[in-house]
């Protein structure tokens, strides 16, 4: 080779450019010289190629290598029925967002069940391990997926997906989770007749039940936040709901009650809407189940004269 490399410097001019990424194997560049100790870039870099062979033999780092692969269409005479021909991945590099998605969730889904214990949900112990199980098996599909569509993109996109979609195993953990049932009541306050609302679990004396539904009441569910209702402790009858935050984070203000909800709309799961207000008067909660078949769009404000 040494010979040949000769006969190419010798006869033409010869620019070689390395191209690397992830480590610096190649600290500098060939050159010619007259001693002949490094003859020129090309036997440098057949050095370095050799250099980089018997490290991966020896186990000294953990490179993996990637062929890129194109159709030679610049080449004399190359007939394209008769070589390998690359597989199209345009497919499936835009369809491989779903199948990221899932797997990332399916991973963080892990943190869902561990956090909730066994007692929490319906079937107990049983019913827990049962849905990691799933999990762990749903992800093993996507893994064989991503591994089928490396193989044969075309043949594996023709299938489609065959495995559980995450936000409907989420729903599945969801429903196997106990849910409490809390009262909507209007309940009369200390001061004149006036009343305020809450949710408890059991229905006070002196008090109007509103409506019903289920909440949690704790809160290591993945994606639900805190109500919570309190009192003030400078004025008996002045109320107060906080969404997020328990009510005695704040100075001069006792909880009563609290409970764990979703903040958003999600099918079969949370699909009806608790709306909170505040009275004009007075610092009075009002609580109001929303119609089912009414979809708010927007809501803007005007004032009336």
């Amino acid at each position: 080779m040494k010979e040949a490399v000769e006969k190419i410097e010798k006869h033409s001019e010869v620019r070689c450019f390395v191209y690397q990424e992830g480590g610096s194997r190649f600290p500098k560049k060939g050159s010619v010289t007259d001693d002949g100790s490094e003859s020129s870039d090309l036997l440098y870099i057949k050095q370095q190629a050799d250099k980089f062979y018997n490290e991966v033999n020896n186990g000294e780092h953990k490179y993996r290598r990637f062929a890129i692969l194109q159709a030679y269409t610049t080449l004399p005479n190359f007939n394209q029925s008769k070589h390998f021909k690359p597989y199209d991945y345009r497919q499936a590099e835009e369809k491989s967002r779903q199948l990221f998605e899932d797997f990332t969730l399916y991973q963080s889904y892990d943190t869902l069940l561990t956090n909730i214990r066994k007692d929490r949900f319906s079937g107990g112990g049983a019913v827990k391990e049962e849905l990691e199980s799933k999990r762990t098996d749903e992800i093993e599909k996507i893994r064989r997926k991503v591994e089928n569509i490396a193989a044969d993109p075309a043949k594996e996109l023709s299938i489609g997906f065959n495995y559980l979609r995450a936000e409907e195993f989420y729903v599945m953990v969801i429903n196997a989770i106990k849910t409490v049932t809390y009262i909507a009541q209007s309940r009369m306050t200390e001061v004149g007749e006036s009343t305020s609302d809450i949710a408890l679990p059991e229905l006070s004396s002196r008090a109007t039940k509103l409506f019903e539904f289920q909440a949690y009441d704790f809160p290591d569910v993945l994606g639900i936040k805190v109500v919570s209702f309190g009192r003030s402790t400078s004025d008996r009858d002045s109320f107060g709901c906080t969404f997020g935050q328990h009510i005695n984070q704040f100075d001069g203000w006792k909880e009563e009650s609290c409970l764990w909800v979703f903040p958003t709309h999600l099918k079969s799961i949370a699909d009806r809407t608790v709306l909170v207000q505040k009275s004009n008067i007075k610092n009075h909660i009002r609580l109001e189940l929303l119609e089912k078949k009414l979809k708010p769009l927007f809501q803007f404000y005007v004032n009336v004269y």
